[in-house]
């Protein structure tokens, strides 16, 4: 019973810090729409072009693999600052 509860409240923790990642990947999206909203829309554009089948798969896999990878390094520095371990978010 102990285990299942520490479960629970571990997932819990996983939970909360994962909306707040998406909270800041959300604030991190609209500040970039309202500074460069082209640069945005480019953006946009290309993925689906690119997720549309628009390369062939290995340019697509490479370009895909790029992007995320841009995506971590950018983004996990603040997922990582949110996280903390005496935090106990609400569900």
């Amino acid at each position: 019973m102990e285990n299942g509860e520490q479960i629970y409240d571990d997932l819990r923790a996983i939970a909360g810090s994962l909306r707040h990642a998406a909270d800041d990947w959300q604030r991190l999206l609209r500040e970039r729409l309202k500074r460069e909203p082209y640069a945005v829309l480019a953006i946009a554009a290309g993925a689906g072009y690119v997720l549309g089948g628009g390369l062939p798969r290995g340019i697509a896999r490479a370009v895909l693999t790029m992007a995320v990878g841009q995506a971590i390094q950018h983004g996990f520095p603040s997922f990582a600052s949110g996280v903390d371990s005496s935090h106990t978010p609400d569900a």
